[in-house]
């Protein structure tokens, strides 16, 4: 199947899923972030803290969860 048929078949998808879908916004406890980064499959890239202290900073990561 040519790729520009899977495109436009995508595309319709998304209309016709962004027209049902009735907008909403959520009231935040804290600010968020400005920008987020997310992979394609869905799944998060791990946010960390990295400490002020000299030295590796390999060593120093905390995850957040």
């Amino acid at each position: 199947m040519p790729v520009s048929t899977i495109r436009k078949i995508t595309q319709h998808h998304s209309e016709q899923m962004h027209t049902q879908k009735p907008s909403m916004t959520l009231p935040l406890a804290k600010p968020g972030c400005q920008q987020q980064i997310g992979e394609l499959d869905g799944t998060m890239i791990p946010i960390a803290n990295l400490s002020k202290v000299e030295g590796d900073k390999r060593k120093q990561i905390a995850l957040i969860d």
